[in-house]
């Protein structure tokens, strides 16, 4: 027997856990494990203001001034 859990944005979640007041605030999480570091996950604040993944740190700022970017951290993932 096993079990699956399901994390929707699990990377996202564990950076902003030890800051839990910027759960309601657009806040952006830059992978840059990807090929050109963009926006892997946002919050549903982000998301409303315009932006979406895939986006460069630039051009999502450009889309929401009061955004918060956050760098991906594989240590509090592990964690």
């Amino acid at each position: 027997m096993f079990a699956v859990i399901y994390l929707p944005n699990f990377c996202l979640q564990a950076v902003l856990r030890h800051e839990p007041e910027l759960n309601a605030e657009p806040v952006a999480l830059i992978d840059p494990d990807l090929p050109k570091p963009a926006i892997g996950q946002l919050t549903a604040a982000a998301r409303a203001s315009g932006v979406s993944e895939g986006l460069t740190a630039s051009q999502a700022m450009a889309r929401c001034e009061k955004l918060v970017s956050k760098t991906r951290s594989r240590r509090e993932e592990q964690t």
